[in-house]
């Protein structure tokens, strides 16, 4: 049987018995559900992200300025955490060789339902459509929150320790995730029931997107490592988990001791740093010689499919370094630290590294968790990926050149909104129409 073609096209057509097995898989359903989710409320929160920074800009809008409140509740919890659990549920087991059974899927079904709901009771309160009640509708979903994390928790602990699979690297990464989701879901109740006014400070946000988000990814990249043709380096993978492990162990610590704040928050986002180059190293971000890629089943299909995620991953691994940097600034500045700092440090970790990891690596992992099908390079491009850091190039920049000038945001820096919403866009449609053509396109 001939191993590949020029166009890329399926050496045989999938069984019909084993694809209605995998769409009858409960498994697939509820990925479909946390994903299909996870996208509307990435656009809505990214919609009301991108007014709230025109608001700033100085362009006059006319959207109630407390919905705003809500954007960091749906694009942590909403689009970051649903979506994570999405691809969790399905894929972490086929890293262990292992079928989902009923009671895995049906927590599955039960984590999706308590975090949609808080995700909603999160809008509603910011709205005030039930102004006496927001309070309680705010301690409600952060203790929903709590129990689908809990959830989450004890399912990738499981996982985690269990011994079968490779890549055991990856391992203590994945654990490291989902005790960061339970902290930083902990930490919310905490000042949710408090009515503290600052509910996402700076040691929330390292353990939501670093520590939650940013571990998950570490232990998916080591995994995936194959589809770029290349081996990584396991003695640095190791001393990642070992950082990361660290650095959420002080963010958390830091966070219940205010006494000793500033020098626990600047060490902990030291440590985050280091897990991060450490990463970075250990699966070749920037080296793009690969001895695996000279053989024989190398096919122009397979070189197109390695060129995309090598430009993605190297994007998204500046973004992550950068914004460690910068993470390092806004502890070390504590209380002082201008907004445009800590601004720049959270979409920079959030839009350049985590959006450019999920937009690399989604093409190459959802179509065989939803369909059973192999990755494609038809239609692969590289334009989201350059709209998207015109848009986040823009609103850095634009936000540090406020420190040295008039202190205000310039009007310029309101189109970095729109830019990052239609690289969404145009992601979407990418995916969509991903092996449709016969026709190989180019990759721009």
């Amino acid at each position: 049987m001939k191993v590949g073609k020029e166009k890329g096209e399926p050496v045989q057509p999938m069984d019909t018995t084993k694809r209605t097995k995998m769409e009858d898989d409960p498994s697939r359903r509820l990925t479909l559900l946390f994903i299909a989710t996870a996208g509307l409320l990435a656009f809505f929160g990214t919609t009301v992200g991108a007014i709230m920074l025109a608001s700033l800009s100085g362009v006059p809008v006319v959207l109630g300025l407390t919905l705003f409140l809500s954007h960091p509740y749906v694009q942590i919890f909403g689009f970051l955490m649903e979506f994570v659990f999405g691809v969790a549920f399905s894929l972490l087991p086929r890293f262990k060789g292992i079928r989902a059974t009923r009671l895995w899927t049906n927590l599955g079904y039960f984590s999706y339902c308590i975090a949609t709901t808080a995700n909603v009771m999160f809008i509603v309160s910011a709205v005030q459509l039930i102004p006496k009640e927001s309070w309680f509708l705010d301690v409600l979903g952060a203790a929903l929150i709590f129990l689908s994390a809990a959830i989450f928790f004890c399912l990738t602990s499981f996982l985690a320790l269990n011994p079968k699979g490779g890549f055991h690297e990856a391992n203590p990464l994945i654990f490291v995730s989902g005790l960061s989701l339970l902290l930083v879901s902990a930490l919310l109740l905490v000042n949710q029931s408090n009515s503290n006014y600052d509910v996402f400070t700076l040691q929330m946000v390292f353990l939501a997107l670093l520590g939650f988000v940013g571990s998950m990814i570490y232990g998916v990249e080591i995994r995936a490592v194959v589809l770029r043709q290349s081996n990584y380096r396991k003695r640095w993978a190791r001393v990642s988990g070992a950082m990361q492990f660290s650095a959420v162990l002080v963010a958390f610590a830091s966070a219940l001791n205010p006494s000793y704040l500033l020098f626990l928050s600047t060490l902990g986002a030291v440590l985050f740093l280091a897990a991060a180059a450490a990463l970075v190293l250990s699966i070749r971000s920037f080296e793009f010689a690969r001895s695996l890629m000279n053989i024989q089943a190398m096919t122009k299909p397979h070189y197109r499919i390695v060129q995309y995620n090598e430009v993605y991953i190297a994007s998204g691994s500046i973004w992550l370094l950068l914004g460690c940097g910068l993470g390092i600034v806004a502890a070390g500045l504590g209380r002082g630290d201008p907004f445009v700092v800590w601004d720049s440090f959270i979409h920079s970790v959030a839009i350049g590294f985590i959006g450019s990891t999920v937009a690399c690596f989604a093409p190459m992992f959802l179509p065989a968790i939803l369909g059973g099908k192999s990755p494609s390079s038809t239609g692969l491009s590289l334009g989201p990926l350059i709209v998207l850091n015109a848009g986040l190039i823009i609103r850095v920049v634009g936000g540090l050149t406020s420190l040295f000038g008039t202190r205000m945001l310039p009007l310029w820096e309101s189109l970095s909104g729109p830019l990052i919403l239609a690289a969404m866009i145009w992601f979407v449609l990418m995916f969509r129409n991903l092996g449709r053509s016969r026709k190989q396109l180019p990759i721009i």
